[in-house]
């Protein structure tokens, strides 16, 4: 039996990258949405923010306060990875909006970003 208003042809995870991905970073992509639910939308974009940054910021507290480290070019590093594993935490996010990129880029970001946060303690400690 389907439910009205629930799509089964197509799920919200996937491995690959859609064809219409394009489609997701045009201005008018999520107007559907935001006329339906004007209030979830508010809090889906504050969410996503935090997803974004809030890898970023625990980096900028470990590297600064809980565990200092010398001022140094390869913070940025770290940074980089932060903000990878952030656009891994968007990328799930963006999957309530039905814009997920895929297992691979969310799995691809993490991967990377750890990697570089690796990279950075193992060069700054």
């Amino acid at each position: 039996m389907k439910r009205k208003g629930l799509s089964s042809s197509k799920s919200r995870f996937y491995w690959s990258v859609p064809r219409n991905a394009a489609e997701y970073f045009s201005p008018y992509s999520d107007d559907i949405f935001k006329k339906a639910h004007p209030i979830a939308y508010g809090a889906i974009v504050f969410l996503g923010i935090v997803a974004l940054l809030g890898p970023v910021a625990g980096w900028i507290i470990y590297s600064l306060i809980v565990n200092p480290a010398p001022n140094s070019f390869w913070l940025m590093l770290g940074f980089a990875g932060a903000f990878s594993i952030g656009i891994a935490l968007f990328n799930i996010v963006a999957a309530i909006l039905k814009q997920y990129l895929g297992h691979y880029v969310t799995l691809g970001c993490s991967a990377f970003g750890v990697f570089l946060i690796y990279l950075a303690i193992l060069i700054l400690y």
